[in-house]
């Protein structure tokens, strides 16, 4: 049975529908309420971290282990709608990995540091099931989405030892220019929301995780190069980074080796 829990305590209530929620294929109503009135910048900040999770979703990285990470996305977000005081988006046709909702709650606490929050809700679009809070356990190791087990082709994944990480792969032909265009795009989506606390390290303030990508990736025929840096982030980023590219592997061009190194 999957967990879902935050290792934060957080500083304002998250009600959620139970499990399976993000992995059923169906709509996801978020609704977050503020203190005091929602400005415009205060909805722009919002709707720029959510929109960061569902790009993050896009590229496959949150399929974990419950759905495969080729047919894993939220399909849209949808205009945010403004209340005086709150937000709400529908999420559509949503199928991740249930644990994806800890990284949507860690940017939500990245948007709580500038415009505090006072709750969110999170379920079905129907609310047919009653909301329950979501469970905070400090003591969890790995709350995220973890890698697809089914990996195809040839991996390693080094342990962090530095502050920076390389992307290498061997792909088993030379993609083509829109490939090799449409390889960069998920891997320059993949890194948004990482930039901004998706894989945050509780209990240290989600903003504080982060990576800085090279802006291009280097694909020269067969070969692939991408380097990260200054990478403060939660290890588990990478189990989502190899999803990303069994997606590539899938739908775009077959991987015969991928190497994350330090």
């Amino acid at each position: 049975m999957t967990v879902v829990a935050t290792p934060y305590i957080l500083p304002f209530p998250v009600l959620i529908e139970p499990a399976p929620l993000f992995s059923k294929g169906t709509d996801v109503a978020l609704t977050v309420e503020m203190v005091g009135v929602v400005t415009d910048k205060a909805l722009e900040m919002s709707d720029s971290f959510v929109d960061s999770f569902c790009v993050l979703a896009g590229t496959g990285a949150l399929g974990g282990d419950a759905v495969p990470p080729w047919i894993s996305t939220i399909a849209d977000k949808g205009e945010a709608r403004s209340g005086p005081e709150s937000i709400s988006w529908s999420l559509k046709d949503c199928r991740t990995d249930d644990r994806a909702l800890v990284i949507l709650v860690n940017l939500l606490l990245s948007v709580h540091e500038t415009y505090p929050l006072r709750r969110v809700s999170v379920g079905g679009s129907t609310l047919a099931r009653p909301h329950l809070p979501l469970s905070q356990d400090p003591g969890i190791q790995n709350p995220y989405p973890p890698r697809w087990p089914a990996v195809r082709f040839r991996s390693a994944v080094e342990a962090f030892t530095t502050d920076s990480r390389t992307l290498s792969i061997d792909f088993e032909r030379e993609p083509s220019e829109q490939e090799r265009s449409d390889i960069e795009t998920e891997l320059l989506s993949w890194s948004v929301a990482p930039t901004v606390g998706a894989y945050a390290v509780a209990p240290v303030s989600p903003m504080s995780s982060y990576l800085i990508p090279t802006e291009s990736v280097e694909i020269t025929g067969t070969e692939l190069l991408w380097t990260l840096q200054k990478v403060r982030l939660h290890p588990a980023a990478l189990d989502g980074l190899v999803n990303v590219c069994v997606a590539i592997d899938h739908n775009l061009v077959r991987i015969d080796e991928l190497r994350i190194t330090g």
